[in-house]
């Protein structure tokens, strides 16, 4: 064979192993991928506008992030921790599990949900977006939990345990209490409301226009 042929033959193979390799690594990014981060203490999460991030009880604190492996890289910052606090940011689904919280605030959140957690008080405070706290496979209990919600918030919580509630539901907000819960605290203003479907002993409402 003659050196030109073998330089030909030798181009056309690294053009086909080369097409070969950037199809192969596309499908790679194309599949859904995680990166696991850990994190030192905090005990306040605040989901920041459009986030995406759900919240698991664990005895260790870290954070995953969810999707495809391109994106996840390209992406701006994802989480940050400023003085006890967790911020998430848009970019990913991310998925937190930790220890010890006492508050949790979402400014227009994409989703928040909260799997699983059982503490003696919990402090959560929207600002417009939804939280759905569902837990799947065991009830949770809380024995005084502090609602806020404002600019057509959603909340709807089912499976919990609570002994003590206090809303303060402004502007549009929708709440929907399932569940047991021992006492239902409410303030409803500017055309908020809220659905407890018979689940509790105690309820007090006050409607404010």
């Amino acid at each position: 064979m003659k050196t030109s042929q073998k330089i030909i033959v030798v181009y056309f193979i690294l053009i086909i192993g080369g097409m070969f390799f950037l199809f192969t690594d596309a499908k790679v990014k194309a599949k859904p991928n995680k990166v696991v981060y850990t994190l030192s203490s905090f005990s306040v999460i605040v989901a920041e506008k459009d986030a995406d991030l759900h919240i698991i009880q664990s005895d260790s604190n870290y954070i995953t992030a969810e999707g495809q492996m391109e994106k996840l890289l390209s992406a701006n910052k994802l989480f940050e921790i400023v003085n006890d606090t967790l911020h998430v940011y848009k970019g990913a689904r991310m998925y937190v599990k930790c220890k010890e919280l006492r508050s949790i605030a979402g400014k227009n959140a994409f989703w928040l949900g909260i799997s699983k957690y059982n503490t003696d008080s919990l402090i959560v405070d929207l600002s417009g977006g939804m939280l759905y706290f569902t837990p799947e496979n065991e009830m949770s209990k809380i024995d005084f939990f502090e609602l806020m919600t404002r600019d057509s918030a959603y909340v709807e919580m089912q499976n919990v345990n609570i002994e003590k509630i206090n809303v303060k539901a402004d502007n549009k907000s929708n709440i929907q209490l399932h569940g047991i819960y021992n006492e239902i605290s409410a303030t409803l203003q500017h055309g908020s409301n809220l659905r407890a479907d018979n689940n509790y002993k105690v309820l007090h409402v006050e409607q404010v226009e």
